[in-house]
């Protein structure tokens, strides 16, 4: 057995003792999309009423991360002598000894393999499940969509009777799935005859000069028979909402005031590298979505972008490196988000990375000139031309998924 499935393999046993004794309230959220802003955007709502809850930190989503939550302790990557100093502080006789342990765990649950989500519940059962989105990722791994769904919704499923399952009805993969589940349905989306959904979507924005200002999403809920606003400051991203949703269906569960929630929801910040919004060199607007890339985030970054109201005289750029664990559909899913931004007309196109190429073979495709849709070999050959070339006032949407390290990008544009 590795080191690793050792550490493993205490972990869990460890993190179960810790359920068992203390019983919390546990919130499960997974899903393609989505999860790290759901998770804390409903963190936070819920601090609104819990004062004894925690949540992931960062990424702590897989078989190390979770139990790792669950236990209140930090990774100690390969070092044997702080892993055997994190067992002693987790030992039988500490534990009984603890006097105020979370009343709610609010628990990312990744799927990167299949068998990832039910390794996760042999670990802890959720009374509540999120589904966020099935969408195309870790196609390497999984090879189809089919097996994605198939892998994420053992969450919902395994969720008893007097639990409940909140899930986004919007999603065709999920259009059958009501009859596979046993806990009381939740179901949020755009459309209304989901259980809650939004009204009167809008980015506020203004124009100063050339430079576009981007205060915030406001939009409306509607929810059991009453319409809440609400307010984002400083946000871009429309996906946010869905989370919002989520977040609205898991106040319902508690009876937790939905107006108490949006009020709370206000001081919500987006993550590190998720739409932040960044001024850059020679008056720019960043749009720093560097965290991770696939088909389903990369489109609804390019629909955010629409949102954007930009001077006539400035431009859009949209620099893009490779999404990854896609598999052999991955050549497919480049040209097809290269044609979509060739649509758009309004945008530039920047690519570098392998795969990337094929964003622009798709954007050319489409009738998009090599002036207006560029591939870079080299990374640092974007950044030189990008340097050269942006103006007061263009708007810069910078992604890629996380190993082609697009934050050097953003790092070399900042002010």
């Amino acid at each position: 057995m590795s080191f690793r499935k050792i550490i493993q393999f205490i972990l869990k046993k460890k993190a179960k003792k810790v359920i068992r004794r203390f019983n919390p309230l546990v919130i499960g959220i997974t899903g393609s999309v989505g999860k790290s802003s759901t998770k804390e955007m409903i963190a936070l709502a819920l601090s609104s009423k819990f004062s004894r809850l925690r949540q992931s930190p960062s990424n702590y989503n897989n078989e190390v991360g979770l139990p790792l939550t669950i236990l209140n302790e930090k990774g100690q990557e390969n070092n044997l002598g702080k892993w055997l100093s994190l067992f002693w502080r987790t030992r039988g006789r500490a534990l009984r000894q603890m006097k105020e342990y979370p009343e709610i765990l609010v628990l990312e649950m990744a799927a990167d393999h299949p068998g990832d989500i039910s390794y996760l519940l042999s670990i802890v059962k959720p009374k509540i499940g999120i589904l966020t989105a099935i969408a195309p990722c870790h196609l390497e791994y999984f090879k189809n969509i089919e097996n994605v769904k198939r892998e994420k919704i053992k969450l919902l499923t395994s969720i008893s009777e007097d639990g409940w399952a909140i899930f986004n009805s919007d999603d065709p993969n999920l259009s059958d799935i009501k009859q596979k589940i046993k806990a009381k349905i939740i179901t949020f989306g755009f459309n209304p005859s989901s259980d809650i959904y939004p009204l009167e979507i809008q980015l506020d924005q203004e124009l100063k000069g050339k430079r576009i200002h981007i205060l915030g999403l406001r939009f409306k809920i509607k929810c059991q028979g009453n319409v809440i606003p609400v307010f984002l400051p400083k946000v871009l991203s429309g996906s946010l909402v869905n989370s919002v949703l989520a977040t609205m269906a898991v106040g319902v569960t508690q009876e937790i005031n939905l107006l108490k929630i949006a009020e709370k929801i206000r001081q919500y910040k987006p993550l590190s590298q998720r739409m932040n919004l960044i001024y850059g060199k020679n008056g720019t607007l960043i749009i720093d979505d560097t965290y991770n890339s696939s088909p389903y985030s990369l489109k609804s970054a390019l629909s955010d972008l629409d949102q954007i109201k930009n001077h006539p005289q400035t431009q859009k750029w949209v620099v893009l490196s490779d999404m990854l664990e896609l598999g052999v559909e991955g050549k497919k899913y480049h040209l097809e988000i290269g044609q979509e931004i060739a649509r758009k007309k309004d945008c530039r196109l920047v690519a570098t990375g392998d795969l990337s190429l094929y964003f622009v073979k798709g954007a050319r495709e489409e009738g998009t000139s090599k002036e207006r849709a560029l591939y870079f070999k080299e990374k640092q050959q974007a950044i030189e031309y990008l340097l050269k070339n942006i103006k007061e006032g263009d708007v810069i949407l910078v992604k890629g998924s996380r190993a082609t390290k697009m934050e050097e990008v953003v790092e070399k544009l900042k002010k």
